[in-house]
């Protein structure tokens, strides 16, 4: 019974890693929008 709860564990790891990806991504939006272009 250890795989499934490595494998529950594998798919929340990589959600969290996503999000994290999202919130840099945010920022980086965020930050150009903020930015006035040249």
């Amino acid at each position: 019974m250890d795989e499934p709860s490595y494998n529950v564990d594998g798919t929340n790891t990589r959600r969290k890693l996503v999000s994290v990806k999202e919130k840099h991504n945010f920022k980086k939006a965020l930050k150009a929008i903020t930015k006035p272009r040249c």
